[in-house]
């Protein structure tokens, strides 16, 4: 990747499915195509444009829209990363490290790093921070594993799992509209703009 952003920091590539794309590996590059109004985030995903697994679910996602719905929602949910909101998360993102690396030591060797450690710090950290139960960890990251993990799921696959998180996720909102906590869900819920709200989709 160094190589190829000194090299040639705007590349032409093939995707799984055999059609073109622009790699952008550059920084000044990369940051242009993310600030720049005239990139679209919501025309990558139009309704004429051929759309492979989680294109079906990025396309409805911030990650699929332009300004001004864009930075409606994007402001709303800023309103929930606070400098220190952030900061009180870090003895439990400090607890989810060791915790692993604790497991990773105890186990077979040699250890996979990316199995053991890599992959579960993430979804483990995101689900203290939305306030997904304990108990409940290692069945969202199945689910977020089938989504994101690669493109060789089948679109049934992506559908089930993506339903089935759809369903966990309205249903933790609803839990939560009901006995907020102080987690991101709950910060969420009460996030408004001039007394503009997040939908429940948007949720």
């Amino acid at each position: 990747m160094r190589a190829l952003a000194a090299r040639c920091p705007v590349t032409r590539v093939e995707l799984p499915d055999g059609s073109a794309a622009w790699l952008v590996t550059g920084f000044s590059e990369a940051r242009e195509v993310l600030i720049d109004q005239r990139y679209s985030r919501a025309l990558a995903y139009a309704p004429d444009r051929p759309r492979q697994g989680l294109d079906y679910i990025l396309a409805e996602s911030l990650m699929g829209m332009d300004p001004p719905e864009h930075s409606r929602l994007r402001k709303l949910v800023a309103s929930a990363f606070t400098e220190k909101r952030m900061q009180a998360l870090r003895p439990e993102v400090t607890r989810i490290v060791d915790s692993l690396l604790d497991d990773m030591t105890a186990g077979p060797r040699p250890a996979d790093l990316v199995r053991s450690f890599s992959l579960l710090l993430p979804s483990r950290v995101i689900c203290s921070l939305l306030g997904v139960p304990p108990g409940d960890i290692d069945t969202f990251h199945g689910w977020s594993n089938t989504l994101f993990a690669d493109w060789s799921r089948s679109m049934d696959e992506l559908a089930e799992a993506y339903l089935a998180i759809n369903g966990y996720m309205a249903d933790l909102v609803a839990r939560k509209r009901q006995a907020p906590a102080d987690d991101l869900i709950s910060v969420l819920i009460e996030a408004r703009d001039s007394g503009d709200r997040l939908s429940e989709a948007e949720l």
